[in-house]
């Protein structure tokens, strides 16, 4: 994905992750954006700028092709955000 695409990507992405983020009501407004911007840098890299394409136009039989890499993208941020969060609320020893 070129530089400047990924320049609207990110905010968009992370626009829209946001509230479907906090809709459980677990996350903080906080956390959502640190997981979201995560998620949104993650698939930045694994998609290509024809797949981003595809999902900006929303065509049809398209989301087989870039699903996949958006969904291990988040998957990642989120295991790394469950980690980072459950250090910071553990006890200090």
């Amino acid at each position: 994905m070129s530089a400047e695409m990924k320049k609207g990507f990110i905010p968009s992405f992370v626009s829209s992750c946001v509230p479907e983020a906090r809709r459980s009501g677990k996350l903080t407004e906080a956390q959502a954006r640190e997981y979201c911007n995560c998620a949104a840098e993650k698939s930045a890299t694994l998609l290509s700028q024809e797949e981003v394409m595809m999902a900006a136009q929303r065509k049809k039989g398209a989301e087989a092709q870039y699903m996949p890499k958006i969904q291990q993208a988040s998957e990642s941020c989120a295991a790394t955000m469950k980690e980072k969060w459950a250090a910071k609320n553990s006890p200090k020893k």
